[in-house]
């Protein structure tokens, strides 16, 4: 339902500030359609209500859609990734996944209570 109204953000996964991995999914004929113009040491902004953060990509993939090990979402750092179906072209469910990497570069640090 999420994706039906934007980007969607996966569950378990942190928030931006948090320290950790944030995972970010859309479709790939909706929000992240031109999600290949994307190049390494680009940046990403998200502005959130208490703060803006900038990230910097590092890495971007075609993985298959199983593969379980294309995000970690209990890193010991900061960082996003963003994922969509692949090709780009292509409508539904697809065999593989288009992913994009990026490492924190700036944004408020949020303390969280363990």
């Amino acid at each position: 339902k999420q994706l039906m109204k934007g980007i969607g953000h996966y569950n378990g996964s942190d928030f931006p500030g948090m320290g950790s991995t944030i995972l970010l999914s859309g479709h790939n004929n909706t929000y992240l359609h031109t999600i290949d113009q994307a190049k390494i040491g680009d940046s990403i902004t998200i502005t959130t209500s208490y703060g803006v953060y900038v990230y910097k990509i590092n890495e971007i993939k075609i993985i298959d859609s199983g593969n379980v090990s294309a995000t970690n979402i209990s890193a010991d750092k900061e960082n996003l990734v963003i994922y969509t179906c692949y090709p780009l072209s292509t409508l539904g469910l697809t065999s593989k996944r288009y992913f994009v990497y990026a490492e924190y570069v700036s944004g408020p640090v949020i303390l969280v209570n363990e």
